[in-house]
């Protein structure tokens, strides 16, 4: 059985991700407005960028190199991380319509769906335990950090509605299938997350810089409207 992190463990991974979040979501802002990147030219780079650094903690003996994943483990979690790319894009076009809102939705719904669907992919004993243990918190912290779907002009985005449950779905199966592949190898899954980035991050790459070739065919953005979303994003 896997070990379970502390509970004040789980609490400060939320606070890092919570300021990182924050911090990268102003950045996007930034490069797409002043620079004029698409979302595909910065997920490009956070899938580059996340290979290299994880190449260069396995080449320093931080990542194990057991277990070695096979092909049939490692489709899906390709698979899954190439429609949460695609899809995300689609959504959050970096204009003020309300679709990058959705990302607060999407969190709230994946965080139920693993809770009650992760029994049909994790071991019966463990999920009991680690359900009864952090299902409040996951609540909580889903509600809290969803407090954006009350923003009506995002349920007027048509596109939104029709391609966000293909993010909610495709992440949901990647946590959830990562925790399987743990649960069989016996590996913690924090550890084989690092493997699983890595390889997924690299594999993906070859799509995102295809399509980050139309960053610099697009038309420049208006520097006002892209200075008052940048001042929005920053409040």
């Amino acid at each position: 059985m896997i070990e379970e992190s502390p509970m004040s463990e789980t609490l400060i991974l939320f606070v890092v991700n919570a300021v990182l979040s924050m911090l990268c979501s102003q950045l996007h802002k930034c490069l797409y407005f002043l620079l004029n990147l698409t979302y595909w030219a910065m997920h490009f780079g956070h899938y580059f960028l996340t290979f290299l650094v994880l190449y260069v903690l396995f080449w320093l003996g931080y990542t194990p190199k057991e277990p070695r994943l096979t092909l049939s483990q490692l489709w899906p979690l390709v698979l899954t991380e190439t429609i949460l790319s695609v899809a995300t894009c689609v959504v959050h076009t970096g204009g003020s319509d309300g679709a990058v809102h959705s990302i607060r939705v999407t969190d709230f719904a994946v965080t139920l769906l693993v809770i009650f669907a992760a029994r049909f992919f994790i071991e019966e004993a463990y999920y009991s335990a680690a359900k009864s243990k952090y299902t409040l918190l996951l609540v909580v912290i889903a509600i809290s950090s969803s407090i954006a779907w009350m923003e009506p002009i995002m349920f007027f985005n048509l596109k939104t509605i029709v391609v966000w449950p293909l993010i909610v779905l495709s992440t949901s199966f990647h946590f959830m299938l990562t925790f399987q592949i743990a649960q069989k190898t016996k590996v913690h899954p924090l550890t084989l997350t690092r493997q699983i980035c890595g390889l997924t991050s690299i594999l993906v790459c070859p799509l995102a810089l295809i399509f980050t070739s139309d960053s610099f065919n697009s038309e420049t953005q208006d520097v006002t409207s892209a200075w008052e979303l940048i001042d929005y994003k920053m409040k």
